[in-house]
């Protein structure tokens, strides 16, 4: 019975998010487009599961939104460790929250409700404070732990709040951390800037060979030149070309 689907072909665009991972280029940024349907998802959990164990990794996915700041800063620290690795965030919320007794423990425990509190204030002038110094703290704890790369997919559903977040404050940090990479996928990106320089690459149609590799490990018999066709009616669309294939093998 058939119970994994076999990746297709996607080695380039593999490899080249490895080599920024593993530091061999110099742009600590990476803005991965693709229409729907074309495996950008499916090429960024690849990247998860064989990125170097030397980096610690962080998917964070947009689809469906209503993802908050606090909740980007509370993913992050959970899955690097935990507050113990995070005490300059720590201390910036309990300068907010508790300015008196700014004493910091290791086993101070915040949640992300507390996060999202001390990111608030009365007015936008002290909303804008407090999110940039609060950055500024888990910016310089993320970069504390070595190499990391943050990857956020589905970009196009993030709150506009947060895309500028990730334009103006997140992207021009790694532009300075070496040891940092941001990977930003979606349909849409964010938009260039003079404060940071990136790689880009765009998910384009997958070659009929590798779609014939595909169809025989799934057991499908076609030839080579009907999947050129095949290919060329959906524009390679490669969410289109699975599911044919997909069909024949159910039909079989």
């Amino acid at each position: 019975m058939f119970t994994k689907r076999p990746r297709v072909d996607r080695e380039n665009e593999l490899n080249w998010l490895l080599n920024l991972a593993a530091g061999s280029t110099a742009p600590r940024i990476a803005l991965v487009r693709a229409t729907s349907g074309m495996g950008k998802s499916e090429l960024l959990r690849e990247f998860g599961r064989r990125c170097p164990a030397t980096v610690r990794q962080v998917p964070i996915d947009f689809k469906g939104g209503g993802f908050s700041l606090a909740q980007v800063f509370f993913h992050v620290c959970d899955a690097l460790g935990g507050w113990a690795h995070f005490q300059n965030l720590a201390r910036a919320i309990k300068g907010v929250l508790a300015p008196a007794t700014v004493t910091i423990t290791g086993n101070m425990q915040w949640g992300e409700n507390d996060i999202n509190v001390a990111l608030g204030g009365p007015d936008e002038q002290t909303r804008d404070l407090r999110r940039s110094d609060l950055t500024h703290a888990w910016i310089t704890d993320v970069r504390a732990l070595g190499q990391v790369a943050l990857v956020f997919d589905t970009f196009e559903k993030c709150d506009a709040d947060l895309q500028r977040w990730l334009t103006s404050a997140l992207l021009p940090a790694a532009h300075r951390s070496p040891q940092l990479l941001v990977v930003v996928a979606g349909q849409t990106m964010p938009d260039s800037s003079p404060m940071w320089e990136c790689e880009e690459m765009e998910l384009t149609a997958i070659a009929p060979e590798h779609w014939l590799a595909y169809a025989k490990a799934i057991g499908v018999q076609v030839d080579l030149k009907h999947l050129e066709g095949c290919c060329g009616i959906v524009n390679g669309h490669c969410s289109t070309v699975a599911a044919y294939l997909d069909g024949l093998r159910n039909r079989a």
